[in-house]
């Protein structure tokens, strides 16, 4: 591999300059991302087709993430954080 970016055929981005797609020339595959409003990642789908779905609170958190819908896991914080 020639370098971080090989294989990579395209890549999208939002108007904010988040990385929302990644398509891959070797083999066809696509990673999509997509964000809400505040910028919390709310959905990943990776080159295999599996997706991740997570929830936040107001202070920026995320608070699950549920693995091709899927029962919710908690996300622990500890005082710090």
């Amino acid at each position: 591999m020639a370098g971080a970016d090989a294989g990579i055929e395209r890549i999208s981005v939002d108007r904010l300059n988040r990385l929302t797609g990644t398509e891959y020339f070797e083999n066809g595959l696509a990673e999509s991302t997509t964000f809400d409003l505040v910028g919390n990642r709310e959905s990943h789908t990776d080159r295999l087709g599996d997706t991740r779905d997570f929830t936040s609170n107001s202070a920026n958190e995320y608070l699950t993430v549920s693995i091709n819908g899927q029962q919710p896991t908690p996300l622990p914080y500890d005082a710090a954080g």
